[in-house]
């Protein structure tokens, strides 16, 4: 109910004389309420800073959140080590087969005299028992 002309143009409210103004604040100039509490960069609503929601406030939210994130990446980052470590030692192992039959092959070519030498060369950088007894060399 609006009592005077000049009262219903101001900021589309009405003061009742005896008011002190500060009611006017909530008016805020013709806007919505929540449209002026809304500013970007401050979604938290006035009065509610520093209060804690469920018994944590808002950064220690983040703190869990981000603290979450970083256990998860750390997993990621520890599970892509180990496949790299595995595909480097897959790796290995493909390029000693590969020259192991090089290798071979090479003793194939070479003149009947020098095969045994080379040979005999090799075989002694064999050092591993096991692999010697594999491939039926002597112990050293």
């Amino acid at each position: 109910m609006v009592e005077s002309p000049d009262a219903a143009m101001f900021c589309g409210a009405f003061r009742p004389p005896w008011s002190s103004g500060s009611e006017t604040a909530a008016v805020n100039h013709g806007r919505k309420k929540d449209e002026a509490e809304r500013r970007p960069g401050h979604d938290i609503p006035p009065g509610v800073h520093g209060q804690k929601e469920n018994g944590m406030s808002r950064n220690q939210k983040k703190i869990e959140v981000l603290s979450r994130e970083i256990e998860q990446k750390k997993a990621l980052l520890s599970d892509l080590a180990q496949k790299a470590k595995e595909e480097s030692r897959r790796a290995d192992a493909r390029r000693k087969i590969i020259y192991g039959g090089a290798f071979l092959a090479f003793l194939e070519t070479v003149p009947a005299e020098q095969a045994p030498r080379i040979k005999a060369r090799i075989d002694a950088m064999i050092t591993n028992r096991k692999d010697r007894h594999f491939l039926g060399l002597p112990e050293l």
